[in-house]
């Protein structure tokens, strides 16, 4: 007799991560928190990237509910998603993400 019993609980955890595809930590990957602040100050960021071309505070990526938000901090060179110029958006596997040089790409399960 086949069970027909479905199992109820929590969904899995969404899990999401930048791996960087360019200079010297090229291949490196950061688990992303719910709250990520990107840029060059050691103090004030939790991924940093040490490029002249990386404002002290250049960007933040949010989780809002199962999503992850990328918002520009006003940066002078900008925030590229997929070599489009962006302020706020949402990202999706597979993005290519740009903080002035520094390229990475956006993952999550």
């Amino acid at each position: 007799m086949e069970s027909r019993t479905k199992v109820v609980g929590q969904p899995p955890p969404i899990v999401a991560w930048l791996v960087r595809v360019s200079g010297p930590d090229a291949g490196r990957d950061w688990r992303l928190a719910t709250t990520n602040r990107v840029g060059r100050d050691t103090s004030e960021n939790e991924l940093v990237f040490a490029d002249e071309t990386v404002s002290w505070k250049h960007a933040k990526i949010q989780r809002e509910g199962d999503q992850y938000v990328l918002y520009d901090l006003g940066s002078l060179n900008g925030t590229f998603v997929n070599d489009r110029k962006v302020q706020k958006t949402v990202l999706y596997d597979g993005d290519r993400i740009r903080f002035g040089d520094v390229e990475c790409v956006f993952k999550r399960t």
